[in-house]
C-alpha cells in the first residue's frame, strides 16, 4: 500500500485494466470504420424508409452535412476511445486514483448513447451499448477495494 500522501494504491487487478483497455481499443476500431466509411446508407434507409441514392440527388448539401455529421462523431468516438484507453493501460493499472474516478465518464457516455440509441429505434445498437456500459460498471466496482483499501 502507498504512503497516506499518494494518489495510487498499489496496482490495479489485471483483469481490470485489461478488459477496459481492449474496450476502449475496440471503441477506437469502431471509431476509425465510422470516420473512413461515413453513413451506412441502409441506416438512413431504415430510420427514414427513403432510398439514400434518391434523398442525396435530390438534396445534395443535406447529404454532405449528414456525412460530416457521422464523419464528426467518429472523429469524437476514436479520441474518446482512445483516451480511455490510455488511462485504461497507464494509470489506472498502477492505482491512480484519479483514474478511477476519471474513468467513471466512459459508462455515463455509454448511457447517454444507449438512451439515444432505445428512444430512436435501434434497440439492438442500444442493448449493445447498454451491455459495454455495465461491464465498465463492474469493471470499476469489482477493483474498489484495490483503489480505496480500508
Amino acid at each position: 500500500m502507498a504512503d497516506a500522501g499518494s494518489d495510487s494504491s498499489g496496482p490495479a487487478p489485471a483483469y481490470a485494466w485489461i478488459i477496459l483497455t481492449l474496450l476502449g481499443m475496440v471503441l477506437a476500431l469502431s471509431a476509425v470504420y465510422i470516420l473512413s466509411t461515413g453513413m451506412d446508407p441502409s441506416d438512413f434507409e431504415g430510420a427514414t424508409a427513403l432510398e439514400w441514392d434518391t434523398f442525396n440527388r435530390s438534396y445534395p448539401e443535406v447529404g454532405i452535412y449528414l456525412m460530416r455529421l457521422e464523419r464528426l462523431t467518429g472523429a469524437v468516438m476514436l479520441g474518446f476511445a482512445l483516451f480511455a484507453a490510455m488511462v485504461s493501460y497507464g494509470p489506472f493499472r498502477r492505482g491512480n486514483r484519479w483514474a478511477w474516478a476519471t474513468l467513471w465518464i466512459v459508462p455515463l457516455a455509454l448511457g447517454l448513447v444507449t438512451g439515444v440509441f432505445l428512444t430512436h429505434g435501434a434497440g439492438e445498437l442500444g442493448g449493445f451499448y447498454g451491455g459495454l456500459a455495465v461491464l465498465v460498471v463492474l469493471m470499476l466496482v469489482l477493483p474498489y477495494r484495490a483503489f480505496f483499501p480500508r
